[in-house]
């Protein structure tokens, strides 16, 4: 469960998360007055093959209708670029303006994380192995329809089915993620799924459920150091 901070902690939090010089930071251009900062020449010592670029960028736009609408303009001026140049100092010639990022310490060291972006098999229209439906947000407060409800059939008949899945276990990984891909068997089309609410019920971790069942075994070791006191 995350709670809420107040704007004068997370400031705190990033201010702190700032100061560590232990992970190859540099410091050689002075702070950033902006968080980004356009830059007139692009310097990497570092090859790189774009050919691949182009085929993905389709993937993606003849697959995903709703992204392609956003940023099919974007992924051309960069396919023309990969193929006809690849230089990153002529990024402008072909329409795209490159930036550096001041990041949390407005010198120039941004942190880039990531994490697992599920992709999730559905169809439309349920079949005999696609039969679990898939929902979208309900209009509830504070009583929301539990999983077991759901399950249960607590949303049937209002219209929310996104698609269906072959199994219950792939929608719920794809909640605890946040978002994630869909592509959808029956007619191969990929669209993105987004956070959409909360349920305003306490997370419980399936892993917990699984320990408390008997189902995992977990075994607890102490390494000699614990052992001996250090």
């Amino acid at each position: 469960m995350i709670k809420q901070l107040t704007p004068l902690a997370c400031v705190a939090m990033l201010f702190g998360c700032a100061q560590s010089t232990e992970r190859a930071q540099q410091y050689l251009d002075g702070e950033f007055s902006k968080p980004l900062n356009q830059v007139e020449v692009i310097e990497t010592n570092v090859p790189t093959d774009f050919t691949k670029f182009n085929s993905q960028a389709d993937e993606v736009t003849t697959r995903s209708p709703s992204m392609a609408a956003i940023y099919e303009p974007l992924y051309r001026q960069l396919s023309d670029w990969a193929m006809q140049s690849g230089d990153p100092n002529e990024l402008a010639s072909y329409g795209v303006q490159a930036a550096q990022l001041a990041g949390g310490d407005s010198q120039g060291n941004v942190m880039f994380t990531g994490y697992f972006s599920p992709v999730m098999e559905l169809r439309h229209e349920p079949n005999e192995e696609f039969k679990y439906p898939v929902y979208g947000l309900p209009e509830c407060s504070d009583d929301c329809p539990t999983r077991a409800e759901i399950y249960n059939g607590a949303l049937e008949g209002q219209g929310l089915e996104l698609g269906y899945a072959a199994n219950r276990i792939d929608p719920f990984i794809m909640e605890v993620q946040g978002s994630g891909y869909v592509h959808f068997e029956d007619d191969d089309t990929l669209e993105y799924f987004a956070y959409a609410g909360k349920n305003n019920k306490a997370y419980v971790s399936i892993g917990r459920v699984l320990i408390e069942r008997g189902e995992v075994l977990v075994k607890r070791c102490l390494s000699k150091r614990s052992k001996s006191g250090f």
